[in-house]
């Protein structure tokens, strides 16, 4: 059975990279759609607080995933996926308002898919399951000892 700690040595490159993607993805959809927002009406206004809540929420989770963390990552999978949605709808009402910010939303979704796609490919489920399993153990031991 594995530790915490060496569990944490056997982690993939697609975690580093989710977590990199998630943060830029996460970054660049609510940036955006700040910055579309600046010349919209309230409606896109009301969705670019959304967007910035859920833009704080992917980085927290997106973090969290290399370090193992089951509930991190179910975290960044709904908050990348609600920014997307919510950047497209934004970078399609604002496209005419202002092409570069909605060229950078766009970035920022197909970013956000990719990070998606790295969370869940088996390398780092694998991951995942090992450092949720010793984390388990260990707080079971810890048990015992009391």
């Amino acid at each position: 059975m594995f530790s915490v700690a060496q569990a944490r040595e056997q982690c993939p490159h697609e975690a580093y990279r989710a977590r990199f993607s998630g943060i830029v993805g996460g970054a660049l959809c609510g940036v955006s759609a700040g910055w579309i927002a600046e010349y919209g009406d309230q409606a896109l206004v009301s969705l670019a607080v959304i967007c910035f809540i859920l833009m704080f929420l992917a980085i927290a989770g997106a973090r969290g995933v290399v370090r193992g963390r089951w509930v991190a990552r179910g975290l960044a999978t709904g908050a990348l996926a609600a920014s997307a949605v919510v950047t497209l709808v934004i970078v399609l009402l604002g496209w005419g308002l202002q092409r570069a910010a909605a060229i950078a939303g766009a970035i920022g979704v197909l970013v956000a898919c990719y990070a998606l796609v790295l969370m869940f490919l088996p390398a780092t489920n694998r991951y995942i399951h090992l450092v949720e399993v010793a984390r388990w153990g260990e707080a079971r031991q810890e048990r015992g000892r009391n």
